[in-house]
């Protein structure tokens, strides 16, 4: 979505900000700290490119609640759908998705101040991202700069924040580039030959019939304290789960083989480098008359 001229001149005095912040690898979690989801990143950066650089209501309501789980808009300021001016999908990646969103936080109907962010998310579920990731906002021209401090980046989920007095201009670049990480443990089960002594087998027969014996008993205790059919029906499935645990357990017990399971783990690593940016405006230069 593309500002009028006469707002492209406010923002003109707005201040440039830029921010970095490096990405954790760490363990993944269902959500920044804030609230954002993995889910809630792929989602929009998808709708956002179907829209094709005009965000659409659903998209734009989207964008607003993420920027106001970000931008700390107060009680009495208001973060809505109508004021989220930007919503920029990143460069296609094959192990990572994200998006630019800006939007004016207000207060009394009027902008107070402008706050944008840049966030990424690995397409693969159950990974984690490395590397870093940097959102600069300017104004036509001008070179003031402030950085963000870094701030710790936890789960699947990278964000990067700039709140700032004035308004952003349409003039920003988010850029996010690391490596995608998933580790994915197998489980694979051997059968082991394990012959057991008759003083083994001897042993599990006794456990065996002190179970089931104990089962039997608490089974007819149950009914008899039983006021309803329902309660005798659900006291005659318990004393069957229990019998046939019993039962499974002895027969592991004098198997001639035991059960050995062995783990192992593979690690996939894939880079990516993703974009989002828009380049100044270019107010045009009037023709000299007589040239």
């Amino acid at each position: 979505m593309r500002s009028s001229i006469l707002t492209r001149s406010v923002v003109a005095v707005a201040s440039l900000a830029i921010g970095s912040a490096a990405l954790a690898a760490t363990s993944a979690s269902a959500a920044t700290p804030s609230g954002i989801t993995r889910e809630a990143v792929l989602s929009l950066a998808s709708s956002a490119r179907a829209d094709n650089g005009e965000p659409s209501l659903a998209t734009r309501t989207a964008a607003a609640a993420m920027l106001n789980r970000e931008c700390a808009v107060a009680s009495d300021q208001v973060l809505n759908a109508g004021n989220v001016r930007e919503v920029s999908p990143v460069t296609a990646g094959a192990s990572v998705d994200g998006v630019y969103i800006t939007g004016s936080v207000t207060s009394l109907g009027t902008a107070v101040r402008e706050c944008a962010i840049g966030v990424v998310a690995p397409v693969a579920a159950g990974s984690t991202l490395s590397g870093t990731a940097t959102l600069t906002a300017s104004t036509f021209g001008l070179t003031q700069t402030a950085t963000a401090t870094p701030t710790a980046l936890s789960g699947d989920v990278s964000v990067i924040t700039l709140k700032e007095s004035a308004p952003f201009s349409y003039s920003f670049t988010y850029k996010a580039e690391g490596s995608s990480t998933k580790t994915t443990s197998t489980t694979t089960s051997t059968k082991v030959k394990d012959t057991k002594t008759k003083a083994q087998k001897k042993a599990a027969k006794k456990k065996y019939v002190k179970r089931v014996k104990a089962a039997k008993k608490s089974y007819k205790k149950a009914v008899s304290k039983a006021g309803s059919k329902t309660k005798r029906v659900q006291a005659k499935k318990t004393y069957k789960a229990k019998r046939a645990s019993a039962k499974a357990t002895y027969k592991k017990a004098v198997a001639g083989y035991k059960v050995v399971k062995k783990t192992t783990s593979s690690t996939e690593i894939r880079p990516f480098s993703v974009t989002a940016a828009r380049a100044p405006f270019v107010f045009p230069i009037p023709p000299i008359p007589g040239a």
